[in-house]
């Protein structure tokens, strides 16, 4: 990991500027890029795509923004404006971020449903931003998460593929309580889906009929009526 960082520094530009981009406008794209929130603590290196026209000086340091995005990882476009020039202006700019980092990935293919252990991952370097979806960068994050698709051995454990861990598993007997103004009244059947604490799922009673409610802790559900 030394070596990888060796070859980043925190918010520098990795190559030569390309022409048109104003030592103004690095500057101001690389104070947006450390404050950003998905790069705080973190080291990284961007690099400017060729521009389709010269950025214009401002006189005060420009606005950038990230629009529709909330991590500044990998290929961006960003808006650099100057409302104080005359007239004010306003250019999208293409640059790619790299970030070295750790992150895990699957010992051997684990299936869904799989509470992951420190024992299922090996963990590598690289650029986490070249994986696109956050991955796991620490065991602690899987905490009180189950996979819910397939993950083949060799393969990035990403964020996206987990899920709080079910309470309930489709097909099993559970008891589903029914509460309405002054009553309530239990009933027993069969789960239809996997739950986890709070969420909705629907039960088959013994008679057949179909209810839902919430699932609130290994096998019973709730469903409060109006």
């Amino acid at each position: 990991m030394a070596a990888l960082l060796g070859l980043f520094s925190l918010g520098l530009s990795a190559e030569p500027l390309p022409a048109g981009v104003t030592a103004q406008a690095n500057n101001a794209v690389r104070d947006f890029l450390q404050q950003h929130p998905s790069l705080r603590q973190r080291v990284f290196q961007y690099q400017w795509k060729a521009l389709a026209q010269p950025l214009p000086l401002c006189a005060q340091p420009p606005l950038v923004e990230l629009p529709r995005k909330e991590r500044a990882w990998g290929a961006l476009t960003l808006r650099i404006a100057c409302d104080g020039a005359t007239p004010p202006w306003s250019r999208a700019v293409a640059l790619t971020v790299q970030v070295p980092g750790r992150y895990a990935v699957a010992k051997r293919s684990l299936r869904p449903g799989t509470v992951v252990q420190p024992e299922d991952l090996d963990w590598r370097e690289g650029d986490v931003a070249r994986l696109g979806d956050p991955v796991t960068e620490e065991i602690q994050s899987l905490d009180g998460l189950e996979l819910f698709r397939p993950v083949a051995a060799g393969s990035a454990l990403r964020l996206n593929d987990f899920r709080p861990v079910s309470v309930i598993r489709s097909g099993d007997l559970v008891s589903l309580s029914l509460k309405g103004q002054g009553f309530e009244m239990i009933t027993t059947g069969y789960a239809l889906a996997d739950a986890a604490t709070g969420v909705t799922v629907r039960v088959r009673t013994l008679e057949g009929k179909i209810l839902q409610g919430k699932a609130v802790s290994p096998g019973k559900v709730e469903a409060v009526l109006d």
